[in-house]
């Protein structure tokens, strides 16, 4: 997240860069810079402390259509600015908003579990 923040101030610093030069910066910088500003927030989504890798497969391969190779652990920035043109859709940060939500509910349910087997395994039953 600190890296989205990072990513964010560059953009914005840069926006405004081209904001004033726009008569001498080339297009297809301004549109990526534009790209980069509309993909930041599916990119807040996505996040290693709450997706596990059946989430990131399902981002990765299936949304950002991706190869089979790229993985968490062997997955850089330059992946997601390979796709750009899908992370900034709207269609995407919907994508990424569910996909977060859907393993927050995975984490909670994970917890209730944890917890009922650790109670299960402890409890005591008194007949007496």
């Amino acid at each position: 997240q600190s890296n989205l923040s990072g990513l964010h101030d560059f953009v914005y610093k840069w926006s405004h860069v081209v904001k004033d030069w726009d008569d001498i910066v080339p297009d297809p910088i301004v549109h990526q810079l534009k790209l980069l500003e509309s993909s930041i927030p599916a990119l807040r989504h996505c996040r290693v402390d709450l997706f596990r890798e059946d989430h990131w497969v399902e981002l990765l391969q299936g949304k950002l259509r991706l190869p089979g190779s790229i993985r968490v652990d062997n997955l850089y920035f330059s992946h997601f600015i390979q796709s750009l043109e899908i992370l900034a859709t709207p269609d995407a940060l919907k994508f990424t908003e569910t996909l977060a939500e859907k393993c927050r509910g995975e984490v909670i349910v994970r917890e209730t579990l944890n917890e009922f087997i650790a109670w299960y395994q402890t409890y005591e039953i008194d007949f007496y």
